[in-house]
């Protein structure tokens, strides 16, 4: 089971200080929850300056707070890459979604919509910074926005994001029939669409930066 921190309740002076202490007793691979404060934005700031290359860390919801974290201790220190962030995003949305259907294939319609608003909102989040970061940084670079690889992917996220509303909302509606439609309908996308990301355009733009350019974007993507 995942651990929780609360943010919120250590004083705000000493509150950068105490979750780089507790974030720094994970051990490789192991992960944990943060409850954040209203400026979780400067906390998240002060572990990427205290601890560039330890921890990748993604917004899990914003019900809690100003939004609850999640982190996890990377594997090693080696300087942080574009296919290791987002790939490993990719994966905590696939564990939340098939989490989303299991509750819902059992009854249990509350823990469906909470897995279902989770990952509507984790996802989106996921989109936002690839659309306005990662895409703008290759698009610069090659000089092709409105035709190539990112005007691609542009398009499937609109389609991406069309078959997630669905999916909340057959889950609120408690329709197993409409959420597994739509559950097959973001499939047969998404599962492609994460696939050239993570093959082609992710390892593609780490090749294509110098080391402190590519940490740089990275450490953007992470505050998104």
């Amino acid at each position: 089971m995942i651990q929780t921190y609360d943010a919120r309740e250590v004083a705000p002076q000493q509150r950068a200080a105490s979750l780089i202490d507790r974030l720094k007793q994970l051990r490789p691979g192991t992960e944990l929850d943060v409850v954040m404060p209203q400026n979780g934005a400067t906390l998240l700031q002060a572990v990427l300056l205290a601890a560039p290359h330890r921890f990748w860390f993604s917004p899990v919801d914003a019900t809690a707070g100003s939004g609850l974290v999640r982190f996890i201790a990377r594997l090693d220190a080696s300087a942080p890459r574009v296919a290791e962030y987002l790939s490993w995003d990719h994966d905590r949305l696939d564990a939340i979604l098939v989490e989303c259907m299991r509750a819902a294939d059992a009854g249990d319609w509350q823990n469906a919509q909470r897995c279902a608003t989770s990952f509507r909102h984790g996802l989106f989040r996921h989109i936002a910074v690839e659309n306005d970061i990662l895409f703008a940084e290759c698009e610069e670079r090659t000089g092709m926005r409105d035709v190539g690889p990112t005007a691609v992917m542009r398009h499937e996220h609109e389609d991406i994001q069309h078959a997630v509303d669905e999916i909340v909302k057959a889950a609120a509606a408690k329709d197993s029939e409409a959420l597994q439609r739509w559950h097959a309908n973001l499939l047969g996308v998404l599962v492609e669409h994460n696939m050239k990301e993570e093959q082609i355009l992710y390892p593609g733009t780490d090749r294509m930066l110098d080391d402190a350019t590519r940490e740089q974007l990275v450490q953007r993507l992470l505050l998104g």
